[in-house]
């Protein structure tokens, strides 16, 4: 921004013409300065030449343009002094001010063209006594007594107000809104002219925006007038680009242009053909008007005549070098757009000149200011007829008026504007195009009565339901706002921002807030780590907030989240990790009894459903695999604000019970809820109300059942096989139990799988007892089978028969015992200390007993062999097969009745060893035990040999002796007699080789029974069996 100073030179040097030359002459000098907007270039240029080229003809009485010129007859000398940047208000005022403290000042200022210009250095001029001969046509100048000084070359704009007032009366428009440009005086006063002309008739609005608008206020401007229901709207922004940029953002607003939503606007621009600035632009200006003077003012004759001398002078002008920055001489090579002005420009300095022949050089001189002088002659009674600007009537007074029709023209794509309407002193006349030209939208015309005020949301009874806090909004920017919401100012909330507060701000006031939770779904506990375990929880809040905006509605998933964003909700702090968030559910509802007036804010009730999957780790103890049960907990606790109350409902509705983790049932417990409160506490203090959700589950043990149990159960079953084994087979009895617990070791990694965190627990479990207990029966089992196998050969098979036989229902029996205990317990005992302590005591107890009663088989064998004869005698088949006892059994039993160690056994060693066998026997008994050993052995000393060929047909008949209730059958003696020929067989086989000592029987003798292989040799059935018996002997013939 600077200021530029011209000095004129000489007319040769200018114009190079010698016929404008001057006299030198000591006459009057008449200092003229000039006021224009550098950044209008080209009409600033343009005031420049026009000014020194009537300078020229002022100086040399050139009359081609105004005849008055030539009849001068005082000899005035005109100079330009100044050049005033006009579009620097501050700067040009300053530089007044500091040349009237120089004694500089110009007698006349002439300029500058804009209305805002002018009030600025109107002030100044005013005070110094400087007229100014302006070019601005702001009605605020049309009989302004605040402006006596000021004389106006144009006529004012307050016809172009009437003309579109008229319009709006033709047509029955009701509403119009006027845009004009923030602190411009000619919008100003197109304003006040607007709504003076309107009256009571119609009603006007106004709205301003800034030089070079940014998009968003004219976005703000555009949305204002269209909540205001404003349909026509005059563009009068002093910047024709301004203009266009409302023209172009209220298209992309489909407001304007060809957008059809355009339809029933109407735009009328100001004072100039907008789109000339823009070619190209038809989708912006289609549909828009202007309305334009239908002559400039200018008489064409003198515009002719300007023409030309403006193409002959122009060229040859120079401008100072300090105005090279900003324009050139160049710009004002052609007068388009720019005429007017420089006609104005021309006549300011004929009109000068004129008042300057009437001012006396010593009056002057006398009385002081040269301007005031020329102001008293050119606002003085003198007639002086315009024949530049074809003024009429009066044209020395400032608001001298030139009228001139007004014709609304079309945007017309291909070229020649389209004539709408005319007016005329007040009168309006419809052209050709009233029923042709399409407005904006391209469906309706001036004819269909477009441009009327539409009622909405925001105007009418509504209109400043909002302010003065806030903006109504037509525009939604979802489902959730209705047409009329309140848009509201910074730290204002509320449906109509009466509530001085921002929505996302926690409230002021401790909010009561009732709180619904239910368990929708258990993930169970994590694979790899069970300390931690998932779940999904559904919280439901319901509170009353007058803050929220949002009309009633149910809102879903994204849509409820994103308003849950803009505003204030309940928050809620789990214990836990939320991994997500998912399910929002958002209710409103708006309790309208509580509106007395349009402006009353309302209380709303808000619910919010949220499902929340939350992480949380937890101390579990896992002993009880797989019968464990586990109490979870999660803790929700409020934020400080809030006063939580809760709404008892089922935890866990039928709904997730059906989809419930199936690992992980409830147990009769189930899922329940506490609200701990602190008495002493109120709303607002730390932990003033808390939740606990507590959930108790319990493992599914079918899975662990089928994985566990009957694995299990299967591999004890198959190491008792060896049981039903005989005793010789040796690798089936052996492999049956040592597999099984072989296997037992796979099953006890399967079972650490199974169990949680892999087995690493901390603690002895349930499982860990239950595997431990099984692999000590399978252990057992493998002991009881080489014990056998070891029983057999050193000692006696009857023996081993009978742990089988022992064996056979006590293991199962100890097994099935063990599981009940355990199963009974497991509910019971937590620490597991009583089920550990009686599983493993019982099975050492069955241990103890059970291999005990195997010693004790071993260390009375000879007794217990007797004791068995008695019973085995019972009936005819067992007497007939009388007692298996094996060469061993038999010197075992030998033995024990040589108490003296002499080799042999007298009767008498015989009957007290059968006293001891059976306390019961008397002298009765003793006698007919004597008659049986003599008659048997028949002698009352036996050698073993004896001993060994008749003492299984020995002990069958003391048996029958002793106990009188056993009856002896037919055949009883041909068994004795049978057995003696088989016993006989066998002792011409073995008894060479074995010798009469117990210690050779006892190491050498491993062959069977006498019975054994006589009941073999009985019948054709029994060749089998006897072809075994003899590879025996030959085995033990070899040994």
């Amino acid at each position: 921004v600077f200021v530029v100073q011209m000095r004129v030179c000489r007319p040769r040097q200018i114009l190079g013409v010698s016929a404008l030359l001057i006299p030198g002459v000591a006459g009057l000098e008449v200092p003229v300065a000039v006021a224009c907007e550098l950044t209008m270039a080209d009409c600033c240029a343009s005031t420049l030449a026009a000014t020194q080229i009537a300078i020229e003809h002022a100086n040399s009485r050139n009359s081609t343009l105004v005849p008055q010129l030539g009849i001068t007859t005082e000899e005035v000398t005109l100079t330009l002094s100044d050049v005033l940047d006009a579009g620097n208000r501050q700067a040009a005022a300053s530089q007044l001010v500091q040349a009237a403290a120089q004694q500089a000042l110009p007698a006349v200022l002439i300029g500058p063209a804009w209305s805002t210009s002018c009030v600025a250095l109107a002030h100044v001029t005013r005070s110094h006594g400087v007229p100014m001969m302006a070019f601005a046509s702001s009605p605020a100048f049309a009989g302004n007594e605040k402006y006596p000084h000021l004389f106006r070359m144009l006529p004012v704009d307050s016809q172009s107000v009437s003309a579109v007032r008229r319009l709006m009366v033709h047509v029955g428009i009701k509403q119009a809104v006027i845009v004009t440009t923030t602190h411009d005086a000619w919008g100003a006063g197109l304003v006040s002219a607007f709504q003076e002309a309107c009256s009571d008739a119609c009603g006007v609005v106004s709205r301003t925006i800034d030089l070079s608008p940014t998009t968003a206020q004219l976005r703000e401007i555009l949305a204002d007038i269209h909540r205001g229901g404003f349909r026509t709207v005059v563009n009068a922004a002093v910047v024709v680009e301004d203009q266009y940029l409302l023209l172009q953002e209220a298209a992309s607003m489909r407001m304007a242009g060809a957008e059809p939503l355009a339809t029933g606007y109407l735009w009328i621009s100001l004072p100039s053909l907008v789109w000339q600035m823009r070619p190209g632009s038809d989708r912006v200006f289609k549909g828009s008007m202007v309305l334009i003077a239908e002559s400039s003012g200018v008489v064409p004759e003198q515009l002719e005549k300007l023409e030309v001398l403006w193409a002959e002078l122009v060229p040859h002008l120079r401008l100072h070098h300090s105005l090279a920055a900003s324009i050139t001489m160049d710009q004002a090579y052609s007068l388009r757009g720019c005429d007017n002005i420089a006609a104005a420009a021309y006549e300011a300095v004929a009109r000068v000149r004129i008042a300057a022949d009437a001012v006396s050089s010593s009056t002057l001189r006398n009385d002081g200011s040269l301007g005031s002088a020329l102001m008293e002659q050119m606002w003085g009674d003198s007639i002086v007829e315009s024949v530049v600007l074809g003024s009429s009537g009066r044209s020395g007074a400032p608001w001298a008026e030139v009228t001139s029709p007004l014709v609304a023209l079309g945007f017309n794509p291909g070229g020649g504007d389209v004539p709408v309407f005319r007016v005329e002193r007040d009168e309006l006349t419809e052209l050709p195009g009233w029923n042709t030209y399409h407005l904006p939208g391209g469906t309706a015309t001036m004819a269909s009565g477009a441009g009327d005020f539409a009622m909405n949301a925001c105007n009418g009874d509504r209109s400043g339901h909002c302010e003065p806090y806030g903006t109504c909004q037509l525009e939604t920017p979802g489902p959730w706002l209705s047409p009329g919401w309140c848009q509201c100012d910074q730290g204002r909330s509320g449906k109509h921002c009466r509530i001085a507060s921002e929505p996302g701000e926690p409230p002021q006031d401790v909010v009561p807030v009732n709180v619904t939770v239910q368990l929708i779904r258990f993930g169970g506990f994590d694979t790899d780590d069970a300390d931690f375990f998932t779940m999904d929880i559904r919280v439901g809040a319901e509170w009353v907030d007058k803050r929220f905006p949002m009309r009633d509605d149910v809102y879903l998933e994204s849509v409820a989240q994103d308003l849950l964003d803009q505003t204030w909700e309940p928050w809620l702090r789990f214990s836990g990790t939320v991994d997500k968030i998912e399910d929002v559910e958002l209710t409103v509802v708006t309790d309208n009894s509580t509106e007395a007036s349009l402006h009353d804010e309302q209380e709303v009730a808000l619910s919010v459903w949220k499902t929340y999957t939350i992480t949380q780790k937890v101390i579990l103890d896992f002993r009880r695999f797989p019968f464990d049960q586990h109490k979870l907990e999660i803790h929700v606790d409020p934020a400080l604000w809030l006063d939580v109350s809760y709404t008892p409902q089922p935890v866990v509705p039928d709904l997730a019970l059906e989809v419930w983790n199936h690992q992980w049932p409830l147990t009769a417990d189930g899922a329940v809820i506490e609200v701990h409160r602190d008495p002493d506490a109120t709303p607002g203090d730390t932990l003033y109300s808390t939740l606990t959700v507590t959930v108790n589950v319990f493992r599914a043990y079918q899975l662990a059942f089928v994985r566990l149990f009957v694995p299990s159960v299967i591999l004890v079953v198959v190491s008792w096989a060896g049981f039903w084994i005989r005793p010789g087979a040796l690798m089936p009895r052996f492999a049956s139990g040592f597999i099984s617990f072989l296997t037992l070791q796979s099953f006890r990694q399967m079972v650490l799988t199974l169990m949680p965190n892999g087995g690493n627990i901390n603690a002895l479990s349930w499982a860990d007892i239950y595997v431990s207990a099984v692999g000590a029966l399978l252990g057992l089992s493998v002991v009881q089978t080489v014990t056998a196998q070891f029983i057999n050969e050193r000692f006696s098979p009857q023996v081993v028969r009978i742990m089988d036989r022992v064996a056979r229902w006590a293991f199962p029996l100890v097994y099935v015992t063990i599981v009940t205990i355990m199963l009974t317990l497991a509910e019971f005992d937590e620490q597991l200390v009583a089920t550990n302590g009686i599983v493993h005591g019982l099975l050492v107890a069955f241990a103890v007993c059970y291999f005990g009663c195997i010693w004790y088989e071993i260390m009375h064998f000879p007794q217990l062999v007797f004791r068995r004869a008695l019973r085995v005698c019972r009936t005819a088949s067992s007497r007939y097969q009388g007692l298996e006892l094996s060469a061993t059994e038999i010197g075992w039993i030998f033995d024990a009745l040589d108490s003296d160690r002499s080799g042999t056994i007298h009767h008498d060693e015989l009957v007290v060893w059968l006293r001891k066998c059976h306390p019961g026997m008397r002298g009765r008994n003793e006698d007919a035990v004597r008659r049986v050993l003599n008659s048997v052995f028949e002698s009352e000393i036996v050698a073993f040999d004896e001993f060994a060929k008749k003492a299984s047909g020995a002990l069958v008949k003391l048996a029958l002796e002793i106990k009188p209730d056993l009856k002896m059958g037919d055949s009883v003696e041909e068994v004795l007699a049978h057995q003696l020929e088989m016993f006989a067989d066998l002792h011409k086989w073995h008894l060479p080789n074995l010798g009469a000592s117990h210690a050779s029987i006892h190491n050498h003798f491993h062959g069977g029974t006498a019975s054994e292989m006589a009941s073999r040799q009985m019948g054709p059935d029994h060749e089998a069996h006897e072809a075994e018996a003899r590879a025996v002997d030959g085995d033990l013939l070899e040994s």
